[in-house]
């Protein structure tokens, strides 16, 4: 379906057939959107969009530190597993 079939409102923003454009200096939480059938508007679904808050990293880390940091927790959350597991004498 398209936005020929479909009718979309939202609570910030402008749509452009099925594409929301947000403004860049949009501050609020989240977005709520709204689509109707247009045949039938009785048919709808409404649905909250939650905004990304956490700003992008300046640089990814690559596969190996990905690896590295995975490993470690790998193995630290071993040894909590087997100290739980002991009982005392």
């Amino acid at each position: 379906m398209s936005a020929k079939e479909i009718s979309f409102t939202s609570s910030a923003g402008v749509f452009e057939g099925c594409n929301l454009l947000i403004p860049v200096n949009y501050m609020g939480e989240n977005v709520v959107v709204n689509a109707s059938l247009k045949s039938n508007p009785a048919i709808y679904i409404k649905t909250t969009i939650w905004m990304k808050v956490i700003p992008d990293p300046d640089r990814l880390p690559t596969l190996d530190e990905l690896d590295k940091k995975n490993t470690k927790s790998d193995s630290a959350s071993k040894k909590n597993k087997s100290s739980k597991n002991k009982q005392a004498p």
